[in-house]
């Protein structure tokens, strides 16, 4: 019998992997395209129309100067949950007249190549407001053995697949020497270089399972969305048409005022036992003339939470004194702006989201509120009744349902599994055993068998470090009784 069950799950992983492969290619021009020259010699300046992709250390009048850059790909197109199997960057090299080509005349040109985690600006970036970036997969480029020499297929697959799983953590490569010391550089073009053969190219090819996520966005519009603005100064007074999804402390005639911000999204098209894989949230800034400007950070930190609703509201009756109550439950912190004008897409709220799925009744929505109400601080976006639809806020949602399971009349396996989420070791502790054996086998999010034990102990540790970070699935099994529970590795 463990062999038959054991062929069953295999066949049920192996059945969810079938579907053909997709290959996109990406390599946008000066107006589709997103990087920037980051120089240190010219720390407050932006070059965000920068021929040159480059990373280097050199001398400029005496002074040294340090360069990197720094590239995003609208991977949009990739849906969640995919599985990258295979991401080339490919960078091509000219002779640049504003920095010449590879030099390795001090040493090494060696570069990296990392993922960057916090969102920037084209426009805007600069050296001394560089957003951060992390070593995990990053890449190696060998130093140049040519002054004119391409880098093609650069293998990018690791971190692409990290942008794909982290998308709220995810905002494109950053490029930099190993030793930023003077004389060396490794130079390629930028998407706005003059010569459209020698943008940047990311070529991509992903799976998506048959047996895929359920994927809707909302984006509602004026009288079709449910939000509104909350008002200290008028505190019973209903702003449910307000343009702006604001949070901010500030003064009006010299009275304090504190404003918050309340939305809604129609998730009756989510069926009942869903488990939420992926919901993002994206909230588009611009300059209110309602506010007289955006986000700020004038007296200090504008960090914001976004938390749920537990009680119901009416967008047309609701006001700052009869606003509903809120949960800290799985809330999230939205970190302060670096920008005036500053959007945060791909918000992260998957287990606010799913709270909401398995608790209905005491789900109404997000409430977005500074952390410190203390005025003039102030994060502002577009609401739904904002004139540009381009600004609207934006819910994306990827859910599926579980797996049926063999029913029994008299029994079920009981087990708990902890920690979760777990980053280094889970326990799978057996309640009660009914039966002489137990075994589990430990799926991901796209049915991949990744581990199998027969004969479990009644409690069980098992080494999940080795996993990759996500949404896993562990089934306890024995004769015909199967149950599954999720588990979140991070």
């Amino acid at each position: 019998m463990k062999k038959i069950i054991l062929l069953l799950l295999t066949g049920i992983a192996l059945s969810l992997l079938v579907s053909a492969q997709t290959t996109i290619v990406l390599q946008p021009d000066a107006i589709q395209g997103k990087d920037a020259y980051l120089r240190s010699l010219s720390p407050n300046d932006n070059f965000g129309a920068h021929p040159d992709l480059a990373a280097h250390a050199w001398t400029f009048d005496g002074n040294e100067v340090i360069a990197r850059g720094i590239i995003d790909f609208d991977l949009s197109g990739i849906p969640g949950g995919a599985t990258i199997n295979a991401a080339r960057l490919s960078l091509y090299s000219y002779n640049s007249p504003a920095n010449g080509a590879h030099s390795t005349l001090s040493g090494s040109n060696e570069s990296t190549i990392s993922r960057v985690t916090s969102a920037w600006d084209e426009n805007t970036v600069t050296w001394n407001n560089q957003p951060s970036t992390t070593a995990q997969n990053q890449v190696f480029l060998p130093a140049s053995t040519n002054s004119i020499q391409d880098y093609p297929n650069i293998d990018v697959t690791g971190m692409v697949q990290d942008m794909i799983d982290d998308p709220g953590n995810s905002h494109g490569f950053l490029f930099k020497l190993v030793t930023e010391q003077y004389y060396r550089r490794i130079i390629f073009a930028s998407s706005d270089n003059a010569d459209p053969a020698l943008h940047p190219k990311l070529e991509v090819t992903y799976t998506k399972p048959v047996s895929s996520d359920s994927c809707f966005t909302l984006r509602p519009a004026g009288d079709s969305g449910k939000d509104a603005y909350l008002r200290s100064l008028s505190p019973n007074d209903n702003f449910g048409t307000h343009p702006d999804f604001s949070a901010h402390a500030w003064t009006f005639d010299g009275n304090e005022v504190i404003a918050r911000g309340i939305i809604d999204f129609d998730l009756s098209g989510i069926p009942a036992g869903a488990t939420i894989n992926a919901a993002r949230l994206s909230l588009y800034s611009y300059n209110s003339p309602a506010q007289f400007g955006a986000h700020s950070t004038l007296s200090g930190s504008n960090e914001s939470t976004i938390s749920r609703v537990t009680s119901s509201w009416d967008e047309n009756t609701v006001t700052w004194n009869n606003q509903p109550s809120t949960t800290t439950q799985n809330q999230v912190l939205l970190p302060a702006s670096t920008n005036p004008i500053q959007d945060y897409p791909n918000i992260d709220v998957t287990d606010l989201v799913q709270d909401m799925i398995d608790d209905p009744g005491n789900s109404h929505g997000f409430l977005f509120k500074l952390v410190t109400e203390q005025y003039y601080r102030r994060m502002l976006f577009a609401s739904s009744d904002n004139a540009d639809p381009a600004l609207h806020p934006k819910l994306e949602i990827c859910y599926a349902m579980a797996t049926p399971v063999s029913e029994s009349i008299d029994h079920t396996i009981e087990f708990n599994l902890f920690p979760v989420p777990a980053s280094d070791a889970v326990t799978i502790d057996l309640k009660n055993i009914y039966q002489e054996s137990v075994s589990i086998g430990i799926f991901n999010s796209m049915g991949q068998l990744v581990e199998h034990q027969i004969d479990i102990q009644p409690v069980t540790t098992i080494d999940v470090s080795r996993y990759a970070k996500g949404l896993y699935f562990v089934r306890a099994y024995s004769g015909e009784l199967v149950s599954t529970k999720k588990l979140i590795i991070e």
